[in-house]
């Protein structure tokens, strides 16, 4: 039994096998990003809006309009998330009862954290009672956008629109099915983003404006259309990461040389990290300005502390093994992996396999953490 023990142990430090742990390790990472990408994930929160509960509705009763609204999105001729900016070029549409409200009231919506570059004269048309009142738009929005997970992150997109100058009391949008319609055009352009999922969603909003009367608030009825987005483009993913991995890969390789190359070990350790802090500039031209850790943050630094670590333990092993080689009075020619033939494994080899081991495992469960939590 201890016989095979010992045997499996020996080959732990074959250089086959942990050359195969390192293709493995290799394909385990690639593996990690295609789940990442293939998931859609996004932290970005979407607009508040309260319900109109039953209780409302009675106070309601037939008072309050109820209007259908819809959106119709043609195009965004700028679309861009990293610089949180958007130019959303629509048809909006809302169709309510003629005797009920004013055109005039209809016509002063508006959308929150945007600004309407244009607002075409409504085109108005009856049928059964009903006005339908159409309007073409193009407006300038900005959205709440988390950036944790750049590169890796998917996106929302919400347009929240409003009208100030009613209460639901006296209008609010019609939350029924089929009452609020969202489209997006077959042939939007959004460069390296594709629409996952639609949703949309009617109630109010309340402010309370005076701070020492919080009963006092201003109701105004809200639609928020929310457009998922699923990262499809891998061109700042690879140009980000590759150069990461591959810094990080090679300290890791140190490992796999022979001892007999003690120097090279160090030298590869350092160069991985010379090669991590030099990259850092190009990483901060692609990040986001933000002011907390992103995904690109956490790894990066990761990675550093981790190649320091190697070169540390490199360094220290080295130390080791020339205190060893005089204590025990060995000449340097007695010391090639050949010599493994004939004697047992030097204790530095050992060693160098157990922490490559360590390290293997290590690297594997924290960027595991990183990328899928």
């Amino acid at each position: 039994m201890q016989a095979r023990v010992l045997k499996s142990l020996n080959a732990l430090l074959d250089i086959k096998v942990k050359f195969l742990v390192f293709v493995l390790l290799f394909f385990y990472i690639i593996g990690l990003f295609v789940v990442a990408l293939s998931t859609f994930r996004s932290n970005d929160p979407i607009p508040d809006v309260k319900m109109i509960s039953f209780e409302m509705r009675k106070q309601f009763r037939d008072l309050a309009s109820r209007v259908k609204v819809g959106l119709y999105i043609r195009n965004f001729p700028t679309f861009n998330f990293i610089n949180n900016d958007f130019v959303v070029n629509a048809m909006i549409w809302f169709e309510f009862n003629k005797n009920e409200i004013m055109l005039s009231t209809i016509n002063q919506f508006s959308f929150e954290n945007s600004k309407i570059l244009h607002k075409s004269d409504p085109y108005v048309t009856l049928h059964e009672g009903k006005m339908l009142v159409q309007y073409d738009v193009i407006f300038e929005t900005k959205t709440n956008i988390n950036f944790y997970r750049f590169p890796l992150e998917d996106h929302r997109l919400s347009i929240v629109l409003t009208n100030n100058f009613i209460s639901p009391n006296e209008m609010y949008f019609d939350d029924s099915f089929g009452a609020l319609s969202f489209i997006v055009s077959d042939r939007l352009f959004t460069s390296d983003w594709d629409v996952h999922a639609l949703r949309s969603v009617s109630g109010y909003t309340a402010l309370a404006f005076d701070k020492y009367a919080p009963q006092r608030e201003m109701l105004s009825p809200k639609a928020v259309f929310t457009i998922d987005f699923k990262k499809i483009g891998i061109n700042k993913i690879l140009l980000i990461f590759v150069p990461l991995f591959a810094a990080i890969l090679l300290a890791l390789f140190s490992f796999l040389m022979s001892f007999n190359n003690h120097n090279g070990k160090a030298t590869v350790g350092l160069t991985a990290i010379t090669a991590l802090l030099g990259y850092r500039f190009v990483i901060q031209q692609m990040s986001p300005p933000v002011g907390y850790f992103t995904l690109t943050d956490k790894i990066f630094t990761f990675f550093l502390l981790f190649a320091f670590l190697i070169f540390v333990f490199h360094v220290l092993l080295t130390r080791h093994y020339f205190f060893w080689e005089e204590r025990e009075k060995i000449k340097r020619a007695e010391q090639p992996e050949t010599d493994l033939n004939y004697l047992p494994p030097r204790i530095t080899e050992r060693i160098n396999a157990a922490a490559y081991y360590v390290f293997v495992s290590v690297f594997v469960m924290v960027i595991t953490y990183l990328i899928m939590v």
